[in-house]
């Protein structure tokens, strides 16, 4: 107990003094902004943020990513509730009864009860992860590698079902994250494969430019869409907030079942608010009759506790196991694993046993005070960050696009990853345009590594004899369960998709030719495991046979579906015409490098493609030029490419 409380204070001035204080500060700004803006999401956001927390210590970095993180599903709220659109997916379930209250002049007392809600369900999240700490140390020291290989394949388990509407789709998807972590050289005999010849590729394929390809660029491509360019206009009743945080505190029991909710669910490998948002809502309006109209306040208070309270909760898994909680810690852990913080038993152990206890500590003391200052400063400047939300998509997408392939390079300093987000991005826009899940992709090659070294070690100790072991069994069990209620369930639970996501509308031959080039892709790659030695091929036919029976399975259920099954509308204005501004900027970049490059296709973006006035299109290009060369490249002293024109002449 002494050590505890020893940590606590640790956590507790490590997170109160500089620089971590004014990172947090940072982290919360660019959180609020993002949450705000309909489109962008948090786990790009987090990626972009990640390149930036190299040369920062553990605890500033951390104060930066979860001080960004952490009030994103709260100012996601605030979009559902003025606009009807989401800022973030986990809040879409406020949409329903907060849009209505918009609607009806109540838009202040919405907000308030969002904002008031938010922050007591996040303050039960980090207290969830403060409290599972000291009890969890016991726990981690009796699972050894046969368990911890078998956690990794329930993270992929758990999520399938739940973040798409085909779950099979899901389980595909994480073993092709399996097989992508292979990549490279292998870990005990350092044997490459799947190289091609390349250098750049024997230190595998980094995460950082998988997040920024699956998630950032069909984001962007989504603000260059004429949807995405249009104004959005926001009610101009920004009232009546006190009302709505009295609410929140008369209903505080309501309140807490809901994190409580949050929290549980959140500790699911896998899952996150997406799904406790409405199974809080759920519970939230459960005593509403049916058919009477929507606005209830119940319905802004249960998801927006919900979705708050998983986030500190999420952590429990990730730190303990190294198993992410949800798609936002997989940037997290990535973040952890650069810093030298293995998850696990010494991460749990006091600084003076060479753990990081404290860090955990800090990270509580993060959750609460960057939920604390953007629910006072949101409830006196409602009115003008409201405004915010009605940004034109045509002026975020320049300097998203430029985000991203710095975030890249960044990563190695190679410009072969702006090769691997190009390449990424394309699979993201058509996973998300054919219904395919992408998180279940991204934590497959983070969790890939984990599950191949915890395979080894498992049969080189126990030989194949541990699966017999009572843990592997409970486990396997508790995961063949968990997958069996979520295929049988998911028809009849509600759209964990934001509205108007341009999903699986397209026609049944482009379904059968993604699903054939996917099959024939995981055939190839099985060939070509015959030629590495035995150790080097198990986990890479483990993992491309599971792409290739599930995939025959999925060929099954599209040939048998019927003919007249009903398709989920697609929204209007999603033509990818972002695709060639971005192979322009990565033409451009690679040509003639960052500083001279990237604010050459801002400006003709801006003017030509956007129709933007000269005025502006001239100033965002100078303010690009500015931050590459003046910030990045001079004072940061970042060596970003002059690219591939000037080093010939």
């Amino acid at each position: 107990m002494t050590d505890v409380l020893a940590a606590i204070a640790t956590g507790v001035g490590q997170a109160l003094s500089w620089p971590a204080l004014g990172l947090l500060m940072a982290g919360i700004a660019i959180g609020a902004v993002v949450g705000l803006l309909p489109g962008l999401g948090g786990t790009a956001m987090l990626a972009m943020l990640l390149p930036f927390t190299l040369s920062l210590d553990p605890v500033p970095a951390f104060a930066l990513l979860v001080g960004a993180v952490a009030v994103l599903s709260t100012t996601g709220d605030l979009s559902s509730i003025l606009l009807g659109v989401p800022g973030e997916a986990v809040s879409a379930a406020v949409v329903v009864d907060g849009h209505a209250m918009a609607r009806r002049g109540e838009g202040g007392r919405a907000m308030g009860a969002a904002l008031m809600s938010s922050l007591m369900g996040a303050v039960f999240g980090a207290f969830v992860l403060a409290a599972a700490v000291p009890i969890a140390r016991p726990l981690l020291l009796s699972i050894e590698s046969p368990e911890l290989f078998m956690l990794a394949i329930v993270g992929i388990t758990f999520m399938a079902p739940l973040v798409g509407r085909a779950p099979l789709r899901g389980l595909i998807a994480g073993a092709g994250g399996f097989w992508l972590a292979t990549v490279g050289l292998d870990p005990v005999n350092s044997e490459p494969r799947y190289t091609f010849g390349s250098l750049f590729l024997w230190d595998g394929i980094g995460l950082l430019p998988v997040v920024l390809g699956l998630f950032a660029v069909p984001e962007a491509i989504a603000l260059a869409s004429p949807s995405g360019q249009s104004h959005i206009r926001a009610s101009p009743r920004i009232d009546n907030a006190a009302r709505g945080v009295r609410d929140a505190i008369r209903h505080w029991r309501l309140v807490l079942r809901c994190s409580a909710i949050g929290s549980y669910i959140g500790m699911v490998p896998g899952v996150g608010g997406s799904v406790a948002q409405w199974i809080a809502y759920a519970h939230a309006t459960s005593g509403r009759a049916p058919g009477a109209p929507r606005g209830a306040i119940e319905g802004v208070l249960g998801p927006g506790a919900a979705n708050n309270s998983t986030v500190g909760a999420a952590l429990v898994p990730t730190l303990i196991f190294g198993i992410p909680g949800s798609v936002t810690s997989v940037v997290l852990l990535s973040a952890m694993l650069m810093k030298g913080i293995i998850p696990g038993a010494s991460v749990l152990a006091p600084e003076a046993h060479g753990g990081h206890l404290g860090f955990v500590f800090s990270l509580v003391a993060f959750l609460v005070l960057a939920n604390a200052v953007v629910v006072a400063v949101f409830l006196r400047l409602l009115a003008p960050l409201s405004r915010v939300a009605t940004v034109r998509g045509s002026l975020l997408f320049p300097g998203v696009v430029v985000l991203m392939f710095v975030g890249a390079f960044m990563d190695k300093s190679a410009l072969e990853d702006l090769l691997v987000v190009a390449g990424a991005g394309a699979i993201g826009w058509l996973m998300m345009r054919l219904d395919w899940p992408r998180p279940p992709l991204l934590l497959g090659l983070a969790l890939g590594p984990l599950a191949e070294n915890r395979l080894f070690l498992s049969t080189s100790l126990y030989g194949w004899s541990w699966w017999h072991r009572p843990g592997v069994l409970i486990i396997g069990a508790m995961a063949a369960l968990f997958l069996w209620r979520g295929f049988a369930r998911r028809a009849a639970s509600p759209p964990d998709a934001m509205p108007g996501d341009p999903d699986a509308d397209a026609p049944p031959s482009a379904h059968a030719a993604f699903l054939g080039a996917l099959m024939a892709a995981a055939a190839i790659a099985l060939a070509g495991t015959w030629t590495f030695t035995p150790r080097a091929a198990v986990f890479p036919r483990l993992a491309l046979g599971t792409v290739l029976v599930l995939g025959i399975a999925q060929a099954v259920l599209m040939w048998h579906a019927p003919a007249g099954a009903p398709q989920i509308a697609k929204a209007s204005g999603t033509r990818p015409s972002g695709v060639a501004w971005i192979a322009a900027m990565l033409a451009s970049i690679w040509t003639l490098g960052f500083a001279a490059g990237a604010p050459l296709v801002v400006f003709v973006y801006l003017r030509f493609g956007a129709r933007e006035q000269w005025w502006v299109a001239l100033t965002q290009a100078f303010c690009m030029f500015a931050f590459l060369y003046g910030v990045l490249a001079s004072a940061l002293a970042v060596p970003l490419p002059t690219g591939m024109l000037f080093r010939l002449l």
